[in-house]
């Protein structure tokens, strides 16, 4: 005959059980909000890039993934004169040696390719909402670092003004070793077992841009930019690469490591990129 003491023996262990299923089932993929933004830009001249720009530290520890989700509208290109270039970012963030597991960037709903042109900026104004999601793979490590957010500007080597726009930023830390990234937005990713061992990028771009030769502005050129594209791309290297010489004013370049554009004529990009691991 089981006694009070037994069924009080087995409710505990019963329960024991589900709390350690309760906890190992959501303590991975908790997730650590570091960004939640919501910024109504309305359109003034004469504006100091200086002052048009914010600043959120943030400090995450791996392994997890880094998930990014931002939506401006309408959607402009921010145009600068050797300043950085986006209205959403992370300075110096291929410095950190994240590995870039998805990238997807939607304009009203559809993909870059569909409009058919070399450079969104050509149809700024014209996209009602732009839609980006970009996740890291982060390794067990701490990392400290900084979203800077600017506002949307077209300036002359003279004068800014600010451009009327709505930006959503959020972005959000999944720490665990087991997390998964988003697998309908994998773009171009493939699974390190079916992924080939070389990839051939002709006139390779990053965020709407042909890629700069330089890594950083002015230094770091070819080999250093190459990688760190090839990184993107779930790559460790570059293999080989050839320079398309005085482009920037036809196709204005990008720098991977912060975003600057170069549209003068003497900036020069890649014809193509072999990445290999």
């Amino acid at each position: 005959m089981r006694t009070k003491k037994d069924f009080m023996k087995v409710f505990v262990m019963i329960f024991s059980f589900f709390l350690a299923f309760f906890y190992l089932g959501t303590s991975e993929i908790q997730a650590q909000t570091l960004l939640y933004e919501k910024i109504v830009w309305k359109p003034a001249q004469y504006v100091d890039p200086r002052k048009e720009s914010k600043r959120i530290p943030f400090k995450i520890t791996g392994p997890g993934i880094l998930q990014i989700r931002t939506s401006l509208q309408p959607y402009y290109c921010v145009t600068h004169a050797m300043k950085y270039e986006s209205v959403f970012g992370i300075p110096g963030l291929w410095e950190f040696g994240w590995k870039q597991i998805t990238q997807r960037y939607l304009y009203d709903g559809k993909p870059a390719e569909h409009y058919k042109v070399g450079l969104m900026c050509y149809l700024e104004g014209k996209i009602k909402r732009a839609t980006f999601l970009d996740e890291f793979e982060i390794p067990a490590k701490q990392y400290k670092g900084e979203f800077v957010i600017t506002s949307p500007m077209k300036c002359s080597f003279n004068e800014c003004h600010r451009r009327g726009a709505i930006l959503w930023a959020v972005a959000e830390f999944i720490p665990g070793s087991n997390i998964k990234p988003s697998g309908s937005d994998k773009v171009g990713q493939a699974s390190e077992a079916t992924k080939p061992k070389t990839a051939h990028f002709d006139k390779p771009t990053y965020k709407g841009y042909r890629l700069d030769i330089c890594r950083v502005w002015g230094a770091e050129c070819g080999k250093e930019a190459a990688d760190a594209f090839c990184r993107t791309k779930g790559y460790n290297r570059a293999d080989s690469w050839e320079i398309d010489h005085d482009i920037g004013h036809i196709s204005p370049t990008i720098i991977i490591s912060s975003g600057q554009i170069c549209n003068q004529n003497f900036c020069d990009g890649f014809k193509f990129i072999k990445c290999t691991d």
